[in-house]
C-alpha cells in the first residue's frame, strides 16, 4: 500500500452505516437499543465515543424497514440520526 495514493474502495459489502451524534442514552437504554437493533435489523453498534454511535446494518433489510426503525427511535428518544 502506498501512503501517497488516495484511499480507494476495495469492496462494497452491502451495509448501511448510520451515525447518531450526541446520543442522550443511559447505559441501560443503550443496551436495550443494541438488543433491539440486532433483533429487528441484524444491526450492530461498531463504535461509541463521546455519546456518538456508529452503526452498521445489512442493506438487505431494506431502506423502508431501516428508516422506520430509526424514525421510531428518534421520536422516542429525541436523538437525531443520519445515513453516511
Amino acid at each position: 500500500m502506498d501512503a501517497q495514493q488516495p484511499v480507494g474502495l476495495i469492496k462494497r459489502d452491502g451495509n448501511f452505516n448510520i451515525h447518531i451524534y450526541h446520543a442522550q442514552l443511559s447505559l441501560e437504554e443503550c443496551e436495550d437499543f443494541k438488543a433491539e437493533l440486532w433483533a429487528y435489523l441484524g444491526g450492530t453498534i461498531d463504535g461509541i465515543r463521546d455519546n456518538n454511535l456508529a452503526i452498521t446494518i445489512p442493506a438487505q433489510q431494506g431502506i423502508d424497514k431501516i428508516n422506520g426503525f430509526f424514525i421510531n427511535f428518534a421520536n422516542l428518544t429525541q436523538n437525531e440520526w443520519m445515513f453516511i
